[in-house]
């Protein structure tokens, strides 16, 4: 895991300098090294990175492909703050692309984990009353 993280710290300094193909470039391979070694919260670190740099790029289907991808391990490694977060970047690209409803969906899955997980800075950035109605949380 040395070399895959490595190589994920390299493109996320890229994302940061806003070189979005360079650091796709970088979580790309870091994925191939996480796979091939069965590293699977590796793995899902790697396709939420892919899909970030790739939302900064502008290509939003992209990301959401990745975020899926990300989401699907996380479920499956029962992570339940890497499958909040993961929902709370789908719903961000979602609102992005302008597909609302589906944007609301992703947020109310993760306020829902929040809740459970009892994370108290999710509660504490929550519309507050008369807000709180207008969103249905």
């Amino acid at each position: 895991p040395g070399l895959g993280r490595a190589l994920g710290q390299i493109g996320n300094v890229n994302y940061r300098l806003g070189r979005w193909d360079q650091a796709c470039e970088y979580h790309e391979k870091r994925l191939e090294i996480a796979q091939k070694i069965l590293d699977l919260p590796g793995e899902r670190r790697a396709l939420a990175n892919l899909a970030n740099a790739n939302a900064g790029a502008g290509r939003i289907d992209k990301a959401l492909y990745y975020y899926k991808k990300a989401l699907m391990l996380a479920r499956q490694s029962n992570e339940s703050e890497a499958e909040a977060q993961a929902c709370w970047s789908m719903s961000a690209a979602y609102n992005l692309k302008g597909e609302y409803d589906l944007a609301i969906q992703y947020q109310r899955r993760h306020l829902e984990i929040a809740r459970l997980l009892d994370d108290k800075m999710t509660k504490c950035v929550l519309p507050q009353p008369p807000l709180l109605s207008f969103f249905e949380l």
